[in-house]
Order: structure tokens, then C-alpha cells, then sequence
């Protein structure tokens, strides 16, 4: 099962409201007996007895279970999407086939998997100094970041045109 069908399965199985979404957690406290209080950005709060912690890395749950703490380990991804691939992408569409890709070499590497959709999801991944992704790795166009990563992958600059 893909994790978008997965997603959609569980918030369906919830009552409406149940979600917050556009809230950014800024801090949860534990009250006792099961109950948890949430802060928000914007400065409001709630108060619940079912708190799920899906807030990623950097997690404002996680430190009511544990003293443990992201750190990077020297390994990064970046994560892509080719939506209508057959069409808009056919090279790699064809590269990818019917299911899924592994070009993998030494502190580098491209996975990549076709989904129902007919989107195809990328994975870069990198074995990089942390520093590298501050001054690698930004939002820029499309065009001129293919040629970016493409020589971080290849050793060769492709021209952004």
C-alpha cells in the first residue's frame, strides 16, 4: 500500500475536526491521566486525551516519550515527484519500468518507484557534510536544479537549457 492511500485510510477513519491542519505545534505538556495539552503558533491550544505524535523529525511529542534527538548522520535525500510520467517523463518512465529503479554507487544513489497514479517517486540520496546541504541544496527553478544535482550524482554538469 502506498503511504498517500495509507494517509487517506486513517484521517477517513476519523471524526471530522480531529486534525488541525495549517497549525504548527510550538509545545505539548503533559496534564496527567492520559490528557495533553497542545500550544500552537498562532497562540491557541487544546486540550486532548489521544495525542499521535506524526510531526516529524524534529518532533514536539517526542519528548514526552523520550530524551532522543535527530542528528544527521551524514546521509540525505531528496525527494522527487514525475507526475503523468508516461507522458511528461518517458525516459524515465522507461528507466523505471513497471515497478521500481536502484541506481545505486558508493555515498550516492537514485531509487525511484512508479506509483498508481502513474506518478514516479525519486529519491537522490548523498552522502554529504551537513554544511553541503546549506550551500547545495536550495529552491530554485526546475530546470537549472536538474543540472545541479545531475553533477552531484554523474561528476558531470549538465547545461541548464
Amino acid at each position: 500500500m502506498q503511504r498517500g492511500e495509507l494517509r487517506r485510510i486513517l484521517l477517513d477513519s476519523l471524526p471530522v475536526g480531529a486534525v488541525r491542519w495549517g497549525h504548527k505545534v510550538s509545545g505539548v505538556r503533559a496534564l496527567g491521566e492520559g490528557r495533553h495539552e497542545v500550544a500552537f503558533a498562532d497562540g491557541t491550544t487544546l486540550t486532548t486525551s489521544l495525542l499521535v505524535g506524526a510531526d516529524g523529525a524534529w518532533s514536539r511529542v517526542r519528548p514526552l516519550l523520550s530524551d532522543a534527538a535527530p542528528e544527521y548522520v551524514g546521509r540525505s535525500f531528496i525527494e522527487t515527484h514525475l507526475f503523468d510520467g508516461d507522458t511528461r517523463h518517458p525516459a524515465s518512465a522507461k528507466a523505471v519500468g513497471g515497478g521500481s529503479l536502484f541506481a545505486l554507487a558508493p555515498d550516492k544513489g537514485i531509487q525511484a518507484h512508479r506509483e498508481s497514479s502513474g506518478t514516479l517517486h525519486t529519491y537522490m540520496a548523498f552522502s554529504k557534510p551537513q554544511e553541503w546541504l546549506a550551500v547545495s541544496i536550495s529552491p530554485i527553478p526546475p530546470r537549472q536544479s536538474r543540472g545541479s544535482h545531475a553533477s552531484s550524482t554523474t561528476g558531470h554538469r549538465s547545461s541548464p537549457h
